[in-house]
């Protein structure tokens, strides 16, 4: 869930606004949920335990955090890419139309206005 936090991040913490609040708390009950282990109806209750293993649900967060971390990171890039991509086409709009650039700042050619 960090990165469908990441994603509201921008709007805030309340999920009334869009915030990430939701996610957050998503995320942090499946965290407690790996932390405490399955409970007496769980499939691991009826397999006699053989996954509950403190070293599987490390590496279940540990595992999990790097993915997070890694679809944060690429988010980041293609946003990063797409911005700039804007930005470079703004750009090229602005220097082949160069009287849209002066717009309404232009003053006339008598000195009036």
């Amino acid at each position: 869930m960090i990165p469908a936090a990441t994603v509201h991040a921008p709007r805030g913490f309340f999920a009334t606004g869009g915030g990430y609040e939701y996610p957050a708390l998503l995320g942090v009950s499946a965290a407690a949920l790996t932390l405490t282990g399955p409970g007496d109806w769980s499939l691991d209750a009826l397999l006699g335990h053989r996954l509950d293993r403190a070293w599987l649900a490390a590496l279940a967060l540990l595992a999990s955090s790097a993915a997070s971390l890694a679809i944060v990171r690429r988010r980041r890039g293609v946003l990063a890419a797409r911005t700039a991509s804007s930005e470079r086409t703004a750009a090229e709009d602005a220097a082949a139309t160069p009287d849209a650039a002066i717009g309404s700042d232009a003053r006339p050619a008598n000195g009036q206005g």
